[in-house]
């Protein structure tokens, strides 16, 4: 047997297994409608009628053996209606607008773990976004505020690509901007932030085959990559002039 379940805008069916002796437990089918919803598991469910009489495990099995039953399931925060199908009507169709099901609260918002989860993604997706964004500024501004960088802008535009010797000059202006600001050890985060704003400006510079697609800007794990390099030998310089 189905049960229609409607859970503020999202509407589904949860099966009651016939057994030998009956119907499937009342805890069991209670556990189905919290997996189907999404609901978070340790929430406690109160099932009435249409006359708002509680229906509990003692009344359920015969409730639903008498049909056309709409069952009201309620938690703290919003309400779940339920109504059985019965044999012959799935079999006719399960479909028919004549076995609607009433709405407890049509404003309700299912509170489930599910949408958590999407809002959660859809968060992460924004920070992801906004760090690219942020990063790929930085390194905009640093060029276009550095001679020569404009015609590091320009080259990379007409050509989708930098030559070495312009790679090696975005290097060394980007590096000579963190020190100037960070002083000689720029810190790990900065650093990141560089290289993925390179990638994220010039996107044909990024590489495919690492983790991040920056790594051989910098690379976090084994301290190395064009940025870090260029880092080093800038203070190799520094100590040898003091």
């Amino acid at each position: 047997m189905l049960v229609k379940v409607r859970y503020g805008e999202s509407q589904k069916y949860v099966k009651v297994a016939e057994t030998e002796e009956g119907y499937e437990r009342y805890i069991t089918f209670l556990q189905k409608v919290i997996e189907k919803l999404g609901l978070p598991l340790q929430s406690e469910l109160h099932l009435t009628d249409e006359s708002g009489t509680e229906v509990d495990a003692d009344v359920f099995e015969e409730l639903l053996q008498a049909g056309n039953l709409t069952v009201k399931v309620s938690t703290g925060r919003s309400s779940v209606v339920l109504q059985n199908v019965s044999h012959t009507l799935l079999e006719s169709d399960v479909s028919d607008t004549s076995f609607s099901v009433t709405s407890a609260s049509s404003s309700a918002v299912s509170d489930s773990s599910e949408s958590r989860i999407v809002l959660e993604r859809d968060s992460g997706v924004k920070r992801v976004h906004a760090d690219r964004e942020s990063a790929k500024e930085m390194v905009r501004d640093v060029l276009q505020s550095k001679l020569g960088g404009e015609k590091i802008l320009q080259e990379y535009a007409t050509t989708k690509t930098l030559m070495d010797g312009t790679r090696r000059q975005m290097v060394n202006l980007l590096v000579a901007d963190m020190i100037e600001v960070h002083g000689r050890i720029p810190p790990t985060h900065v650093r990141e932030k560089c290289a993925l704003g390179i990638i994220t400006l010039f996107p044909c510079l990024r590489d495919p085959y690492s983790k991040n697609g920056y790594e051989h800007y910098y690379d976090a794990d084994g301290g190395s990559g064009y940025l870090a390099w260029r880092i080093k030998t800038v203070q190799r310089n520094t100590a040898v002039q003091c």
